[in-house]
């Protein structure tokens, strides 16, 4: 199945919407988690959290440095809306690796400042 790039535009519009819903906090998070699903870290997003779709893509807007909370090793990441709700979630990896986000480390300790540079949403056309 093939969708149009329109199709795709408002099919990934939607679901990263849905990371600005909720009231609780003042805006979505990305979460980084160890493999036991432990939170590591909240990164705070922008509000809005994504730019509209291009081409089936939305990419952040800028996400905030945030500190972890303990020494881990970050193995899974979760996108949370403003009430804690998860919108989608994945694996975590290096550059290198095969996990749905990339990051040039996995080892974190505590109370190190975590920064994530960009971030994006895709639906396959």
């Amino acid at each position: 199945m093939r969708k149009s790039i329109e199709a795709a535009n408002v099919a990934c519009d939607a679901v990263v919407a849905l990371v600005n819903d909720g009231s609780t906090f003042s805006s979505g998070g990305l979460y980084l988690r160890n493999e036991d699903y432990t939170a590591v870290t909240r990164l705070p997003l922008s509000d809005p959290a994504f730019i509209d779709a291009t081409d089936g893509t939305s990419y952040a807007n800028p996400i905030f440095d945030a500190t972890s909370y303990m020494d881990a090793t970050i193995a899974l990441y979760d996108i949370r809306n403003r009430d804690d709700a998860v919108i989608w979630d994945g694996t975590a990896s290096t550059f290198s690796g095969v996990g749905d986000f990339k990051l040039p480390t996995l080892i974190v300790y505590q109370d190190s400042t975590i920064a994530v540079s960009s971030g994006f949403y895709a639906v396959p056309r």
